[in-house]
């Protein structure tokens, strides 16, 4: 969808909902008034930007000129009302306003709200002390409520409502004024208590009855007004959220957090894997204070050659199952673990048809052993995991985004799929910070010849034929390993916890399209039919995958850097030098 923000200058409030949108896979269009649009102007904006769904931000301050005020306040919503209540079908508006003190403010807010009520296309939603998450600290609160520290008050915790009312609005079935806020009502002396740790985390009940008339209409609609599928694309909220439990859990999350630039000691799983040992050689050369612990069975696709400084002070390798939860558990007491970085996963589909226990063995007992023995360490300030776009199943038309339902097709990617599950209930549970990284299809240097690139240049170099399965017309996203390494960087260093990013390209490539690129590559005058085998198709064989990366990881500065042909080139190149790499 295309959203319009109209707002007269940015604020926190405008840029929470730019940037919730965009991870959501929005299209977001700033526009800022000033005050001083007419009718007209609002009209032949909307002709022009073709919004699907149109924010007011108004602005939470009286202008010392009476005129701007009116227009902020006033003008600007009625305006907004005109121009799309006379469409033949009329666009779902949300008109965001805050409380305030001011009674000259507070007389204007009351006459927008009468003005506004005919409208049946606009949401007209009052925040009741809008607080950000970096504002909840206790100099903030006594900025708001020093003069009376025993008087409770009602607040809407930003990252908590703004969610709600996103994905109330695009789906579009409500309208009418509402007033915001989370559940309870605080006071600055149970902040301080709170964050002393001397109140408990319930709250209290006579409380949680006085907000009942103001938040019975808001839960109703929360609970009732959004479809799964929107709830999930803005992560929003089932139940209305109290107001202590998330104060409570934004003062953990930020107690967890450390300075970027300080040292971390890392325990990696599966770093002698593919993409695991690249993650280890960048980062022992990235980040020399970081301290790096591998921990690795040493399966057939793992090899201790990856490892491109196995000497380094700042590296350790252990060879164990990370099935063995007490292992993993002494490995984060003896080093002080930080972080965690799960690449250790099966990941061969052919074996999965016909091992399948094996894959629940590693993959999902696996992953549980490793969480639970974080929870019993409980220091770890995040914990990445690695998973596949394949727990989305078979993509026929279109892409997916990371609210889409989860359909795994076959044992691989329903046991990464019940991993996943795991990290997330952890998340919920037990408090641990996790980020979630879903990769389509990985190549590069040092990956096993198992996989279908490597597979194919060492054909070729061989002189030996190409085998294909079924009709070679499955297609698949081709990402260069660099830029899944930059990406699992970015994310484990500025991440959202609790988050799940999709890693995608617009590398879109049937298994035929590769072959031709490798034969083009290696200057071969073979044809491509007399070079190639076709053989039976595997037991199942989704004909296309296909995943849309995560607004959030933009919006963080990750973007792809290696085109397609400059990471084959570079793989061709790194197997000619290691021709007898996987064999000796």
């Amino acid at each position: 969808m295309r959203w319009l923000l109209l707002l007269s200058e940015l604020n926190p409030i405008a840029k929470q909902c730019g940037d919730l949108l965009e991870v959501a896979g929005q299209t977001v269009i700033y526009n800022y008034h000033q005050g001083k649009s007419s009718v007209q102007d609002i009209k032949d904006k909307i002709t022009n930007e073709k919004p699907d769904r149109i924010i007011v931000i108004i602005n939470d301050t009286n202008s010392s000129i009476l005129v701007n005020t009116i227009s902020d306040h006033l003008l600007i919503p009625l305006y907004v009302a005109q121009a799309t209540i006379n469409s033949y079908s009329p666009i779902p508006v949300l008109v965001l306003t805050c409380t305030t003190n001011d009674n000259n403010l507070n007389i204007i807010q009351n006459a927008t709200d009468q003005l506004l009520n005919i409208h049946p296309n606009i949401v007209n939603a009052r925040l009741l002390t809008p607080i950000s998450n970096d504002n909840i600290n206790e100099k903030y609160f006594q900025t708001l409520w020093e003069s009376n520290p025993d008087e409770y008050h009602y607040i809407t915790i930003l990252s908590d409502i703004l969610p709600i009312l996103l994905a109330l609005i695009h789906d579009g079935k409500v309208n009418g004024h509402i007033d915001v806020c989370n559940k309870g009502k605080i006071s600055l002396k149970d902040f301080e208590k709170n964050n002393s740790n001397e109140l408990k985390s319930q709250t209290n009940i006579s409380q949680i009855i006085e907000t009942e008339d103001i938040t019975d209409k808001f839960e109703k609609w929360t609970k009732q007004m959004i479809s799964p599928e929107t709830r999930q694309l803005y992560q929003a909220s089932f139940i209305l959220p109290n107001v202590l439990k998330s104060i409570e859990q934004i003062i953990q999350e930020e107690s967890i957090t450390i300075d970027a630039n300080a040292s971390k000691i890392l325990l990696v799983t599966g770093g002698c894997g593919f993409i695991g040992s690249t993650f280890i050689n960048y980062w022992l050369e990235t980040y020399p204070n970081d301290h790096i612990i591998n921990i690795d069975r040493l399966d057939p696709v793992a090899n201790t050659k990856n490892i491109l400084q196995p000497n380094s002070p700042n590296y350790s390798f252990i060879v164990a199952d990370i099935g063995n939860k007490d292992i993993v558990l002494h490995l984060c007491r003896q080093y002080n673990i930080t972080h965690i970085a799960h690449f250790a996963i099966q990941a061969h589909i052919d074996s999965s048809f016909g091992n399948s226990i094996t894959f629940t063995e590693s993959n999902v007992y696996g992953t549980h052993s490793v969480l639970e023995a974080s929870r019993i360490y409980g220091k770890i300030q995040k914990f990445i995991h690695i998973s596949t776009d394949e727990v989305y199943g078979e993509t026929p038309a279109g892409s997916n985004q990371e609210f889409c339902l989860l359909n795994p097709l076959n044992p691989y990617a329903a046991t990464v799929a019940a991993a996943e599950f795991l990290v997330k209930s952890y998340g919920e549970s037990f408090k641990l910070p996790y980020c979630i990284i879903r990769l389509c299809n990985v190549y590069g240097p040092r990956q096993h010849i198992e996989k279908v690139i490597p597979t194919f240049i060492t054909n070729v170099l061989q002189g030996e034929k190409l085998k294909i399965h079924d009709d070679g017309k499955q297609i698949r996203h081709y990402l260069y390993v660099d830029d899944v390494i930059n990406a699992v960087d970015i994310i484990l260093n500025k991440g959202k916890p609790k988050m799940i990013y999709n890693i995608g390209t617009s590398n879109e490539l049937n298994v035929l399209d590769i072959a031709k690129y490798i034969l083009e590559k290696l200057h071969s005058n073979q044809q491509l039919d007399d070079i190639t085998s076709y053989v039976k198709a595997r037991s199942f064989t989704e004909k296309r995958y296909c995943t849309t990366t995560s607004g959030l990881i933009k919006s963080l500065g990750w973007k792809e850097q290696v085109t397609f042909d400059q990471g084959l080139e570079k793989t061709i190149q790194w197997l000619k030098s290691n021709p007898d790499y996987w064999t000796k």
